[in-house]
């Protein structure tokens, strides 16, 4: 295996590690905790990765790390990223921000336009927040909302609506059983 973390101490690993142990330090837990960082069992796993002095190849933290820790803890090509990461000098262990669509979306601000002109298609909502009208779509099913004769309607029926959906069929299911099939047979002669 190619070593990646030299074990000499004249190198510069020893202030890479210092530093990464001041971040780990000073970073609040629940920044470590949120979306854009590692799980726990990841974080540590990194930690010992780049703390163990020793370590030359991603083969031996892995082994230990799921001993300690168990199996799921971190596989190999994990490890061997870290261990690419941390060679090339870049030792924080949140993820960093990705190029293209935001994965975040004002749902409020979003609301506050609907409640502003209940009239406006997914496109033009998309125009307006400079994003695609899938991006618009999402946020719309969670704030339940659907597209109904020209407007934003709520997913869910007023009680006005479910009484005239239920008398609609107290009416077709009475009118069924009061009238005859034959009633309905339409006979002709064929000749």
């Amino acid at each position: 295996m190619t070593p990646f973390l030299s074990s000499d101490p004249n190198t510069s690993s020893q202030s890479n590690q210092n530093s990464l142990l001041d971040e780990l330090l000073t970073e609040p837990i629940t920044q470590l905790l949120s979306s854009r960082c590692f799980l726990p069992s990841r974080t540590l796993t990194a930690a010992h990765i780049v703390f163990d002095g020793v370590v030359t190849c991603a083969y031996q933290p892995l082994h230990q790390v799921a001993e300690a820790f168990g199996d799921s803890a971190a596989n190999e090509r994990k490890t061997r990223h870290w261990f690419q990461k941390f060679r090339s000098g870049h030792l924080s262990l949140c993820d960093q921000a990705r190029t293209g669509r935001p994965q975040a979306f004002d749902d409020e601000a979003l609301q506050a336009a609907i409640e502003e002109d209940s009239n406006q298609t997914c496109g033009e909502l998309a125009r307006q927040f400079n994003t695609s009208s899938e991006m618009v779509r999402l946020p719309l099913d969670r704030l339940v909302k659907t597209y109904r004769l020209s407007k934003w309607v709520p997913h869910t029926l007023l009680e006005v609506h479910t009484q005239q959906r239920l008398a609609a069929c107290l009416s077709l299911l009475s009118r069924h059983h009061s009238a005859s099939i034959f009633n309905w047979v339409l006979t002709s002669d064929e000749n």
